[in-house]
């Protein structure tokens, strides 16, 4: 009997130092809810003359994940930039762009036209969310809008 007491006692030590350290690990997860992920940017329409520049046989990329947006030139010569952005609601910020530059170190970006192909016009921009789900996502700005499916 006393073997077995003890056996019982082992195991609830072994399950309380389990729980113990479990909740001292902290697992990192995103509050981005459809927001993250890959999207294909397919379309970007001009607001100004109601032009559409078709994109979906195009390699235009946005990737979010946590708090960062990589943004993907996959075409022959593919380049990558990186931006920060906040979601709350209705609305999408992205600012602070970065060139992906691993060799020489990340490249701060001045010119807010080296953004263009991917719908971004300003170095800190914010767009309305006008549909967001785990297919879609319609973002909003000043001069154009678009459209992405998810990948």
């Amino acid at each position: 009997m006393k073997l077995h007491t003890t056996r019982i006692f082992a195991a609830a030590i072994m399950t309380a130092a389990l729980a113990a350290g479990m909740q001292s690990c902290e697992i990192e997860t995103s509050h981005n809810g459809d927001l993250d992920g890959f999207w294909h940017l397919t379309s970007v329409d001009t607001l100004a003359t109601g032009g559409k520049r078709d994109l979906a046989h195009a390699k235009y990329y946005w990737a979010v994940q946590a708090r960062l947006l990589q943004l993907h030139n996959r075409t022959e010569q593919p380049y990558a930039f990186f931006m920060r952005f906040e979601h709350k609601g209705d609305s999408l910020r992205v600012y602070s762009p970065y060139e992906d530059n691993r060799a020489e170190g990340d490249i701060k970006i001045e010119n807010p036209q080296r953004l263009n192909e991917f719908g971004i016009s300003a170095l800190d921009e914010t767009f309305h969310v006008d549909a967001l789900n785990g297919k879609r996502m319609v973002l909003r700005g000043k001069t154009v809008t678009l459209s992405f499916r998810k990948m």
